[in-house]
């Protein structure tokens, strides 16, 4: 069958179909960092052994998230609880941008307590540290002076306060024959523990080069030793004790460095801890045999690790042997041949060894001038277009008719030998990506993201009670299941009917097998919000997609049938309010009237019907449930129908045709759209009105900041990894994005993202990466942001309820200006769902929480934390506000439509909570002025 031989592939690819809106199972990114140097963040949790009572954990209670690969050896020992597995603390800041990339970064003023402080003992007073060394490195040479350097050279340190990049900045001087050149920088985190030394206490330090690298841009080994004793008057207490504090910290730095040198590339440290932590926290998800595979990775020869790494993020799958070349690797062609011996890469250097169905992949490899030559020499001409896949389609055309059978000898002369990543290699390590990062947006990238001050990621607690997959064949299934929803996706691109219906058919029949083969088993079930990670889940979403596709084609009977196993299967979901609105309006299609309204009505009494799906069931009720069918009138009638305020306003239109969004000539003359139109009626003839056309956005950025201790509280299960993030609904990015940009005024036009990346120097990485960071990942970072993974549970606010009420308390009472200032000051920048920090300043959020008042504002805030995931879309349109002297005021909430708009389901189940609330709500609409004659 054609979908076990594309199961066969073992393929993964990145989702392009938005229909998959809520899916993003994609295996890598298509828009693939070529050459990344950057800093991380990890902690390291794992249990002793296997019975020795004990977990080692790393307290990463950090202020940096990156470097966390310094902090392996840093670890205490804690009395191990029979049910905890993983406990650690997850921090971060801003991280700006740097052009002195250190390879390690860890901030050790809190990483280490008090008490902990003792395993770096100093064998000296810490009145008396002079004549003590310190080992570390000169980073940032390419900004130093040129100078030669030898072994035993003397150097001194000099404070450099005023640098822009860190006021922390120490900077290292030649200090033979009196010349006094730069050198280069102390590593950043050293430097910052250093300099309150020499500052504060006027310490000098000099030292010597320990050894010469060979590549004048690399890091230099050096000995620091200081040459000051403290003076007398500085030695009380408080002194003695911030000295010793700095000077311990430093030497648990300079440890840290000499097991992750700076000279191995940020890259490769980042893959090593992604493949470590996995094989170390998930263990049970791993064969022998393929632990052992991602184990030997770590003995490879650097050149080979940097290389294969290399090849991963790349777009590929095959490259050309003789174009492979990267500063950093030394012996390219020794690397290949050992990650070949090893099984992390495949090669093809003779016709033998090309296979049928790699054919198209090798054509890729051509430039479009190859192959048109190859057109030339077959005598073949594409009549398909002048595009690079016109001219593969024409030669593979040919060469499946016969018409050119020396085609793979053609293709392999002018390619020579090409390599890729072996399969296996590709799969487990596309395996660890998402263990790691429990998502299918976020690779290795992530680091960068960091290193950029791109993502701020907030502090919060990981305490893991519970594996996401029990075991093996738990996570082979869901990886199938990705596989099958993938194949689906690629079925509706392209339009392959039979291909789609298989795969309905498939994850229909494999959830039905599930559900028999669990349904007597008295195992414990998995945690609710976990259970997106199983292959029951994705099936029931590939049974969604296959209800709309049915729906489409008409073939509305084999949809009910669907739908009604669907229901049957889910008894406890949050998707039962849609499949059950479906199932009443495809019965309605086919004539089965009663059995609409009875689904109807059911679905009505059903608690896990909500917000606007159960709106749009009772008006079915109240529309399909007259006489004869019905005759009494439900008791929710009334509320239901509810008369919403409306006020009418009339612009100037600029279009009138249906299907296009209305656009009418504001107040100003100028063009705006109808929200823009009631936001100048309000602000002027409306009543003096200040406000924003902001929808759900300003009020899940209010949420976010006045919640935010109660988001990030101690909760078990619900923070898994460092870099945890969750699909943002609002925002969904399509795999292959291509970016629009204009830099200094010439268009650059649509340009594929792995095109920024084809710089074969790190340096010209981060200087793209200033152009497109900015424009690209700010869109990103909003799909992907930062949450527990309950909270569109009803069990995020149950788990909460005894911090949450206290918290909504003070709001109610009129505290709430008060938590937003805090909150904003304390996490301004740092990622949270809901959060958006650039749309929203400061002062609109304390206007609107101020005029909003207390009791509304908590009423709100409790509904969203009760069901964030029903509640949070839909919201009105504008937020109004003006004040009543300075501490009073008034707000209002307005839905705007234009003239051919209504209120959807969710718009008005939205409107009468607010109503009931207490809210001012009404509903704005925009139609045209009438044209006098």
């Amino acid at each position: 069958m054609v979908l076990d031989a594309c199961l066969a592939r073992g393929t993964k690819r990145k989702f392009s179909q938005r229909t998959l809106f809520q899916l993003n199972f994609c295996s890598r990114s298509k828009v693939k960092i070529h050459a990344i140097e950057l800093d991380d963040a990890s902690t390291t949790v794992s249990q002793s052994g296997p019975n020795n009572g004990s977990l080692c954990v790393t307290n990463r209670k950090s202020d940096d998230v990156r470097g966390f690969e310094a902090y392996t050896n840093n670890r205490c020992e804690v009395p191990l609880n029979s049910e905890v597995m993983q406990t650690y603390r997850i921090g971060s800041t801003e991280n700006p941008v740097t052009d002195d990339r250190i390879n390690y970064r860890v901030d050790l003023a809190s990483l280490l307590p008090e008490n902990e402080m003792s395993t770096y003992d100093i064998d000296k007073n810490v009145d008396d540290i002079s004549g003590l060394f310190l080992e570390t490195f000169i980073v940032g040479r390419r900004f130093g002076d040129e100078v030669e350097l030898t072994t035993g050279a003397s150097v001194l340190l000099l404070r450099d306060p005023d640098n822009v990049k860190d006021p922390n900045a120490v900077k290292v001087l030649s200090a033979d024959c009196g010349c006094s050149k730069m050198l280069g920088f102390l590593p950043r985190e050293l430097a910052q523990f250093l300099s309150p030394l020499m500052d504060k206490f006027c310490l000098t330090f000099e030292g010597s080069i320990t050894s010469v690298p060979k590549h004048a841009s690399a890091v230099v080994p050096i000995q620091i030793v200081c040459q000051d004793k403290l003076r007398c008057g500085e030695r009380d207490c408080d002194n003695l004790h911030a000295l010793e504090r700095l000077w311990k910290h430093a030497l648990c730095v300079a440890e840290s460095a000499k097991n992750h040198p700076p000279s191995v590339p940020k890259y490769q440290q980042n893959f090593i801890v992604l493949i470590q932590e996995v094989l170390r926290s998930d263990p049970h998800l791993f064969t022998d045999d393929e632990k052992n595979f991602l184990g030997t990775f770590t003995s490879l020869l650097e050149d080979s690790q940097r290389l294969f790494v290399r090849l991963y993020s790349r777009k590929g799958p095959w490259f050309r042997r003789s174009n492979i070349s990267y500063p950093e690797v030394l012996d390219c062609e020794q690397a290949i041949k050992d990650l070949s011996a090893a099984g992390y890469i495949s090669s093809i250097e003779s016709i033998k060894e090309l296979q049928k169905n790699e054919l198209k992949e090798v054509l890729n490899v051509l430039t479009v001038s190859e192959l048109r030559e190859i057109l030339c020499m077959l005598n073949e001409k594409c009549s398909r277009g002048t595009r690079k896949q016109d001219f593969i389609g024409s030669l593979l055309s040919a060469y499946d008719k016969g018409l050119c059978p020396l085609l793979q000898s053609i293709v392999l002369k002018k390619t020579g030998a090409c390599v890729q990543t072996s399969v296996m290699a590709e799969s487990l390590i596309w395996r660890a990506e998402r263990l790691f990062f429990l998502n299918g947006e976020q690779d290795l990238s992530a680091f960068l993201l960091v290193d950029l001050g791109i993502v701020k990621y907030p502090t919060y607690n990981c305490i893991t009670l519970d594996h996401i997959f029990s075991g093996q064949s738990d996570l082979l299934s869901y990886e199938e299941s990705i596989e099958v929803a993938q194949i689906m996706d690629e079925s509706l691109d392209e339009n392959n009917s039979e291909l789609a219906l298989r795969c309905i058919e498939m994850a229909d029949s494999c959830i039905s097998s599930s559900l028999k083969a669990t349904y007597p088993s008295t195992s414990p079930l998995k945690i609710p919000f976990l259970s997106c990670f199983s292959a029951l889940w994705v099936y029931s979403k590939v049974v969604m997609l296959g209800v709309s596709f049915l729906e489409h084609a008409q073939r509305y009977n084999d949809a009910i049938n669907l739908l009604r196993r669907l229901l049957n299967n889910f008894t406890s979901d949050r998707r039962r309010g849609y499949w059950t609105l479906r199932l009443s309006i495809d019965l309605e299609h086919v004539g089965r009237l009663d059995e609409s309204l009875s689904v109807a009505e059911d679905g009505i009494l059903d608690p896990w019907v909500r917000a606007g799906s159960r709106v749009a069931l009772q008006m079915r009720v109240l529309r399909l449930g007259k006489p004869p069918r019905r005759w009494k009138t439900p008791s929710y009638s009334d509320s239901v129908k509810r008369k919403i305020a409306e006020v009418h306003v009339q612009g100037r239109p600029l279009n009138c045709e249906t299907g296009m969004k209305s656009i009418f000539y504001g107040q100003d003359g100028e063009q705006c759209g109808v929200e823009q139109l009631a936001l100048q009626y309000y602000s002027g003839e409306g009543g003096g009105w200040h406000g924003v056309h902001t929808e759900s956005g300003i009020w899940l950025t209010i949420f976010g900041l006045l919640m935010w201790e109660i988001i990030f509280a101690d909760v078990p299960n619900v923070f898994r990894t460092r870099f945890q993030m969750v699909h943002n609904f609002a925002m969904h990015v399509c795999a292959g994005l291509y970016l629009y940009v204009t830099f200094c005024g010439c268009t650059l036009g649509c340009m594929p993202m792995e095109t920024w990346y084809c710089a074969s120097t790190l340096t010209n990485i981060y200087l793209l990466s200033q152009v497109w960071a900015a424009l690209f990942f700010r869109s990103i970072t909003f799909l992907l942001q930062t949450a527990p993974l309950d909270m569109e549970t009803d069990g995020f606010y149950e788990a909460r309820k005894s911090l949450t009420e206290p918290l909504l308390q003070k709001i109610h009472d009129g505290m709430a200006e008060e938590i937003l200032i805090t909150s904003w000051g304390l996490h301004e920048g740092t990622a949270c769902r809901g959060v958006n920090w650039e749309k929203h300043s400061l002062s609109e959020l304390r206007a609107a929480v101020t005029c909003i008042g207390g009791p509304c504002l908590a009423s709100l805030c409790r509904h969203l934390a009760q069901d964030y995931r029903s509640w949070s879309s839909g919201m009105p349109d504008l937020l109004l506000w003006r004040f009543h002297g300075d501490y009073r005021g008034e707000a209002k909430l307005v839905e705007v439509k234009g003239p051919r708009d209504r209120l959807s389901e969710q718009q008005r189940a939205w409107l009468l909570f607010l109503m009931d609330c207490g809210f001012n709500t009404e509903v704005c609409k925009v139609t045209p002025a009438p044209v006098s004659i």
